[in-house]
Parts: structure tokens; sequence; C-alpha cells
């Protein structure tokens, strides 16, 4: 948290030094709060909040029905099928390295940007992004940014802004397509909707208002082609990888099973959780179930132990990318980031 705080305060420095007129106000806001965020009471009480949310989570799942018999399910599954899962996750990771990667390249910068760096940076803000509550995580990816590649806090914002819109709109559309007879006639035009809103994202982009924070891999067409197609990828095998696991645990067909996994990621964005979304992502993922009317008892032990596998999946995660950036050498500031 100290080493966050000191990264804030260096790119807050760097916004004060850049001449007022060059960047929108909404940059100098996001930067005097940043550094705050870490550190007020208002962010001691949703951690406290957060606590209090998980350990209810665990006392509630042993009264009822036993962290033993959770365990136990562990003990019937197939090694091939946890190693598959488990290697299906990771190379969501990797392709979420892959599509920072790219975005980042999208950045008005001339020097070449390593992988292995902007990939260690990945995997940690993406799980702490997962552990930590109320999107506290989010944090991570500007703050290593700066201190890693020397990207500006500005930029990476940028960035982080355009891959949760893509993230947002494919998870919508699997969600418009797994339940088509929630919208009834609305599907069609909803998923034509979300088409049009693709095609017109660069025209946006020459609006003054939002050209400021404008995200960088959406000002033209093939930028738009491939991260959107790196996030059907992600979502994709990790919705496989999820699925394979959770039928392991007790068979459900897929368009429902779907339903609950997607419902249950959509709940990391919700304004309260506990750490590692506990007791949001099971009751979301309820909530997935019950839109098919699929919901009942025996099901819950599966989803905790779906969401068991999602923390160690991202603790992992986070280790590899930590042993990534120790073995990477830091990058130092171009002119055009200076």
């Amino acid at each position: 948290m100290l080493r966050m705080g000191a990264s804030f305060a260096t790119g807050r420095a760097t916004l004060k030094s850049t001449p007022q007129a060059t960047l929108p106000f909404f940059w100098y806001y996001s930067a005097a709060k940043m550094e705050s965020a870490i550190i007020t009471s208002q962010t001691l009480l949703k951690l406290a909040i957060a606590s209090l949310l998980t350990c209810g989570l665990g006392y509630w799942v042993e009264s009822t029905i036993g962290w033993h018999a959770i365990i136990e399910q562990w003990q019937t599954l197939p090694l091939t099928t946890l190693g598959l899962c488990f290697g299906l996750t990771l190379l969501s990771h990797a392709l979420r390295g892959t599509r920072l990667l790219y975005t980042y390249k999208q950045l008005p910068s001339e020097k070449p940007w390593q992988a292995l760096p902007v990939l260690g940076i990945s995997f940690i803000h993406n799980a702490a992004n997962f552990i930590l509550p109320m999107r506290l995580g989010e944090l991570v990816l500007p703050a290593l940014s700066r201190m890693q590649l020397a990207i500006p806090i500005k930029d990476s914002f940028r960035a982080l802004l355009g891959i949760r819109l893509f993230d947002l709109h494919v998870l919508i559309s699997l969600l418009i397509c797994f339940q088509p007879s929630l919208l009834g006639i609305w599907r069609l035009p909803l998923l034509l909707f979300a088409v049009a809103g693709l095609i017109l994202l660069p025209w946006l982009g020459k609006f003054r208002l939002l050209s400021g924070f404008f995200p960088p891999q959406l000002h033209h067409y093939p930028a738009i082609s491939i991260t959107y197609t790196l996030s059907i990828l992600i979502w994709g095998i990790k919705l496989f990888a999820f699925y394979t696991l959770f039928s392991a645990f007790i068979p459900l067909d897929l368009a429902t099973a779907a339903t609950g996994i997607l419902m249950a990621d959509l709940s990391s964005a919700l304004p309260i959780n506990g750490f590692a979304s506990a007791g949001s992502y099971e009751a979301a993922f309820a909530a997935g179930l019950l839109l098919s009317d699929s919901y009942h008892n025996a099901l819950l032990s599966a989803i905790i132990n779906l969401h068991i596998f999602l923390l160690f999946s991202n603790i992992v995660a986070a280790a590899l990318g930590w042993l990534i950036l120790i073995a990477t050498p830091k990058s130092l500031p171009d002119k055009n980031h200076a």
C-alpha cells in the first residue's frame, strides 16, 4: 500500500508539472483522489465491511454445509480435469497480458514494449482486482505501470477504461446469447445495438470533450478488432474452463451454468463485496441460476468450490507475476512519457 501511495504521489506531481491547458480537468481530479483513496476513513470502512462479509460467508458455509464436506468433494475430482481447467485459466490470464501489451503499444511512445514486464503487471493486477474488495485492485495497474514501465497514470487509466468497456460488452453479449427467453423480441435489437456501438467507437474519440481520456485501443477499427477478439478469447476460454470444472462437481446444462458464471463475474463490479468477492460471488451465481429456475441447495457446494478454484488460480497468477517483475528490469521513460 505504501509503495502504491508513493507511486500515485509521483504521478500527481507529474500531472501538476504539465501545462493545465494540455490536460482535461478529469485527470487533475483523478490524480488528486487516487492517493487519498488508499488512506481515507471511507476506504477503511469499506475494508471493515469486506472483512465482515468474508467472515460471515465462512461462518455461514460451516454452519450450513461444513467446510469438511466442501473439501471432500475435491477428492473425487479427476486430476486431468483439474489440470485442464487450471491450464486454461492461466491461458486466459496470459491472453489478458497480451491484450494489455497490445493496448500499451497504442500509446504514443517511441520505445519498444517488453512483453514480460507487461505480462507480470497484468497477472498481479487481475489477481488484486479479484482479491481486493470494492474494485480497489484496479489501482494496482496504474501504480505498477508507473513504477515498472514509466507509463503516466493518465495513460494507464485510459487503457484500463478501454479494457473494462470491452469486458463489459463481451459479458453482456454472452448473457444475451445464453438467456434469449428473458429478452424475447428485444434480443436481436439489443445485439444489433451492441454491434453498432463498436462501429461508432472511433467517431466518439473525435469529440473534444472525450479526447483527453479516450482509450487508445478505440481510435481505429484494426485496434478495436484485435482487442475485441482477444476479449472474446479471454472470456470464452475462462467460461469453458469454469463450466468444465463446475459440471465435474455437479452436472448442469451449459446455458444455465454459463449464466451463473457470467453473473458471478459481473458481481465484482458491485460497490460492496468481501475479499475475493466473498458472498457476492455466490449470491450473483445463484441469482443467475434463478433466472432459469434452476437453483437448488445442492448447487451451492459446487459454486463455493468454483470460487475456491478461482481464488487459488489468482494467487498462483499473482505469484507468477511477482516473479516475472523481479526477473525483469524497470523501464525508463522516453521523451513522450517524460
